[in-house]
């Protein structure tokens, strides 16, 4: 008996140190911030995302961060009807409508991101604004928002075929049925190690947006957001995150 007293003991000592579980989500299924075993989308492999919350770990003892995937729209459902069990990693208040930061908590900025624009060599275009794409189709993801494009597909000025994400944008335009599609700098030189990719697409010189990667936290989270931007702002955790950020290739936008 005493035995299985140390035992329990012991474990529940555990657990404290490892801190309680708390769940960043993404709705990208986009690599190399999130990555997952084929088919298998739903468990994280690893990934950018994934090295984040393992240095975060790895600097307090408050709480054990896990990376899991959840669909925009249940994504939405949940932060609407408050019962989201967690944040949500690598996303900007545009694309959550909160521009002013007062209805939900963010952290203090984890990169400096951009979007570009892929086309097939030999078909490009002059581009310096989202209206340059009028009259164009697109390969875009389902249930992502595209600075000044979402708003032209509404308007009927930009023709979209949707997919479940960008692996299948650039087969798409690989196979000619699409003019260009939109993807993140990382997410397109992590693809482009496939041959086909590379000897065949490129990116246009202008971007298509950049902006601010961050982490939501629905309003009750105030004690979490204020230790991630404690730790965000660790020299340590900067040098560590800056580290994981270049071996994806990765170099600040403007």
């Amino acid at each position: 008996m005493l035995r299985l007293l140390l035992i329990a003991a012991l474990s529940l000592l555990a657990t404290r140190a490892m801190g309680a579980e708390f769940v960043l989500y993404t709705y990208h299924d986009k690599p190399p911030y999130y990555l997952h075993a084929e088919g298998n989308v739903e468990t994280s492999s690893g990934g950018l995302y994934a090295e984040l919350a393992n240095i975060l770990n790895s600097r307090q003892q408050e709480l054990q961060l896990q990376i899991a995937y959840l669909p925009r729209r249940r994504l939405d459902r949940d932060i609407e009807s408050g019962t989201l069990n967690g944040g949500v990693i690598g996303v900007n208040p545009l694309w959550f409508k909160d521009v002013q930061q007062t209805r939900y908590l963010w952290t203090t900025p984890l990169m400096r991101d951009q979007d570009v624009i892929v086309v097939r060599k030999g078909a490009e275009f002059a581009y310096k604004h989202p209206r340059d794409l009028a009259g164009k189709t697109l390969a875009l993801a389902r249930g992502y928002y595209f600075w000044g494009v979402s708003e032209m597909v509404a308007e009927g000025k930009v023709f979209t075929h949707e997919t479940d994400g960008d692996a299948n944008n650039l087969r798409m335009l690989l196979s000619h049925r699409v003019n260009a599609t939109i993807t993140s700098i990382l997410t397109f030189r992590y693809l482009s190690s496939d041959g086909a990719i590379r000897e065949a697409l490129t990116t246009l010189p202008t971007p298509h947006d950049q902006f601010d990667r961050m982490i939501l936290l629905p309003r009750k989270y105030e004690a979490q957001h204020r230790l991630f931007n404690r730790l965000l702002r660790e020299p340590e955790v900067a040098k560590a995150w800056s580290a994981a950020l270049r071996k994806y290739g990765y170099e600040p936008a403007p």
